[in-house]
Formats: structure tokens, sequence, C-alpha cells
């Protein structure tokens, strides 16, 4: 994130957009599928929407790997397959794109070995990317980013270009009871804001009212489905036309190729006692739209304020690892 890059026009950009793709060499125990297999044919999937919908940019949400440090067997699979894009891919920092939330960690991660070759470019608040009449900033994920909102402002680049911020963090459209912001808190200058993070997504976009500015706020969910939950969703990806008027355009294409539910069936039950009390859990992830990964960090929270007993917490939580 050394400089900027501008290449400003009054035209018309189409631009796409994918978030969290947590590529793996390894397979989530409950899946039922090779599961880096079944990263890579969905990121050749991709390629080829991007193709047939004239995409110019693509911007990525983060957490490209599952892991700072993938194998390197998938590193350069996944390295093939971006640059056959043969377009310009800007990207933000994910949880799980560097090492103890530590930025400086990047030089020795994929995604900062992907950015030295030139492979994608990272934004953040302060160093942006410009294409047309697209300016891309970012808001990459860190340790502290939910401790002040002053972390979500990025100020307005230019008054003739639009402007799309790409954040990764727990950003969520509605309260739920464990650390976050909501759209409503977040006040920034941009018109488009891409969140990634958390994985289950929008159904479709939301919008706020900062001082009379609107700001369009949309997350198509991730790619990668890592959880067995929401196991209907199937991974998209967002397509946005920009006008030279400023105005957009978004379209949601789901990939035709992933599986259906590429979970395993689970087959032992728990205790019929705790069975509403589980059920009742699993639906309030679902419809609060937050990662169960992140839930399972903020299980004393969860008990607490959700009103469940941390038994009955740990045991929904022993039965979600076993099937993933």
């Amino acid at each position: 994130m050394k400089s900027d890059h501008l290449i400003a026009c009054n035209m018309p950009t189409t631009v796409g957009y994918f978030t969290d793709l947590h590529a793996r060499y390894d397979t989530p125990e409950g899946r039922t599928d090779d599961f880096r297999i079944s990263m890579l044919a969905k990121l050749e999937e991709i390629g080829e929407i991007w193709k047939s919908h004239g995409v110019q940019l693509v911007l990525f949400g983060g957490d490209l790997f599952h892991t700072p440090d993938p194998a390197r067997s998938m590193e350069h699979d996944v390295m093939h397959i971006l640059k056959s894009w043969q377009l310009p891919i800007v990207a933000v920092v994910g949880s799980h794109d560097y090492f103890g939330y530590q930025i400086k960690t990047l030089k020795r991660t994929s995604v900062g070995i992907f950015e030295k070759a030139g492979i994608l470019q990272l934004v953040d608040s302060t160093h942006g990317y410009g294409l047309n009449n697209v300016w891309v900033c970012g808001t990459p994920h860190s340790y502290t980013l939910l401790d002040d909102l002053k972390n979500f402002y990025v100020p307005r680049h230019s008054p003739v270009m639009f402007q799309i911020q790409l954040m990764h963090g727990d950003i969520v459209h509605a309260p739920v009871p464990w650390p976050h912001v909501t759209i409503a808190q977040v006040k920034t200058e941009s018109d488009l804001v891409l969140c990634g993070h958390v994985h289950s997504g929008w159904s479709s976009p939301h919008s706020s009212l900062v001082n009379g500015h609107r700001i369009t706020f949309i997350n198509p969910g991730s790619i990668g489905r890592l959880e067995n939950t929401g196991v209907e969703r199937i991974p998209r990806v967002c397509i946005f036309e920009v006008a030279d008027n400023m105005t957009f355009k978004t379209e949601y294409v789901q990939l035709a190729k992933a599986l259906k539910h590429p979970f395993r069936i689970h087959e032992r039950q728990p205790e019929e006692s705790t069975i509403p009390d589980i059920s009742r859990l699993f639906h309030l992830i679902e419809t609060t739209e937050v990662d169960v990964v992140d839930v399972k960090k903020q299980l004393p929270i969860v008990a607490r304020e959700a009103g469940f007993s941390e038994q009955v917490v740990s045991k929904a939580f022993e039965f979600l690892e076993e099937q993933t």
C-alpha cells in the first residue's frame, strides 16, 4: 500500500466484486467435496462471469486464503487463475490475511507477496486506486477496528469520481449481542461500501443517509462456505455498472457450478432436552447474519445477552464443529 494508482476519464465503468474465498488445501471435516478443487473451480467460474459481463475492474473484500501462509501449491494455483483474468484486482486486508493482527507481517504472507508481484493492489483510507470514473479506497481489518467509529471514515477523494470503499469487519445491518458496528453508525464520504467478513452476507443492499449523502452497503456473502449454517445460500458475486453521472446499477450473479449442499448430513442428535435451545441459537446465527467463527469467539457474550446458558452454547458449537 505504497502509492495511489489513477487512470481517470469520464466514462462508464463495470466493476466486479467478491469476498471471503478462504482458499485452503485441506477440506473442512463436514464438507463432502474436495474444498481445494471447489474453490479453484469457483475462481475459474468467477473469471468467466467477469468476461461475460465486460468487467473492467475486480474488487475483493478480504480473506483470500484461510491462513496467511497457505500451502505453496494452493498459493500457486490461485495466483495462476487470478493472473488469467487479465484484470486489475484491488483488495483490502482481511482477518485471515495477516499474522497476529499486525499489518507489518504482510511482507511474509501470501497476500503481501501477491501485492509485491503485482497480482493485486491493497487499498486503505489513504492509498486508493482509480479507474475511469471510479475511485476505490479501503478499511482493512484490524484488532481495534470496532473501538472507534472514526476508523470507518474515508474522505471524498474527488467530487467527480464514484467512491467505493472496501470494508472487512463485523458490519451488520441490525444490532447483535456481540461487538459490531451497524451500517447506521458508519460515517464516511464514500458512495458505496462493499463489506466482507460476515460470511452469510445480506440478501439485498442496505443504505443510510449521512448529512444528506446516501451510502449504499452491500455484502454478497462469502465464496467459501466453511460452516454448516445457512446451507441454502449459494455463493455469488456482484456486478456494478457505474455511469458517468455517478449513478450505478447492481446485479447479483450466483455461481452456477457451486454445490447446492456441500455439507455432510449430521446423524447424531443432541440430548432431547437441549434441542429447542440449540435450534433457537442456530436460528439466531442465521437471522442475524453473523459468521459462526466470530460468534464462537464471543460465547460468554452470547450466553449472557442472548439468554442462553453457557452449557447450551457450548453444546451447540460442539455440534457445529463436528459438521465443519
